[in-house]
């Protein structure tokens, strides 16, 4: 069960409460009856971390603790994928890019890390049917453009959503 559990108590408490939300509204049949949420339902990053939060190097982030690709977790993130084929018309996967701060050639334990998750999933994909875009960098998504390791901030969203779907056009 602890594989399953954020590192953080404040995201803990999140999910708690979005798991709740989700089962009131799936009871309540919200999304037929509802008015479409605002930008779609897309919460935007107003801020970006301050430089001393900023993880010295990506290979001991919080992200690869107790790093276990054959473990549950990943099982069932897998399984979880490979169910969601039948539930839609195409389905890809996106293997986001980290901030431009990071460079993988210096740190060869989260080169190591993020390409056995990247191969997991692309394996993954071959058989159960949907598509895999690992995406390492994208033109002009700078470092001013990140809220945290791995999200943009406002400012990066158009150019992040741009270059997301001139991929998925291909």
């Amino acid at each position: 069960m602890s594989s399953f559990l954020p590192l953080r108590v404040g995201t803990l408490i999140r999910f708690i409460r979005e798991a709740f939300g989700a089962r009131l509204a799936a009871n309540q049949h919200v999304a037929d009856l509802a008015p479409l949420p605002a930008a779609l339902g897309l919460k935007i990053i107003d801020r970006t971390q301050p430089d001393d939060r900023w993880p010295a190097e990506i290979g001991s982030h919080a992200h690869y603790a107790n790093w276990d690709l054959s473990g549950p977790k990943a099982r069932f993130e897998i399984g979880a994928l490979c169910d969601m084929v039948a539930l839609a018309r195409r389905l890809t996967v996106v293997v986001p890019p980290w901030a431009p701060r990071y460079d993988r050639a210096r740190d060869p334990s989260w080169r190591d890390k993020d390409d056995q998750y990247a191969a997991l999933v692309v394996d993954a994909g071959r058989r159960c049917g949907f598509d895999v875009l690992n995406i390492q960098s994208i033109p002009g998504l700078d470092q001013g453009n990140y809220a945290d390791e791995m999200h943009v901030n406002a400012s990066g969203v158009p150019i992040y959503t741009r270059y997301l779907v001139s991929r998925l056009k291909r």
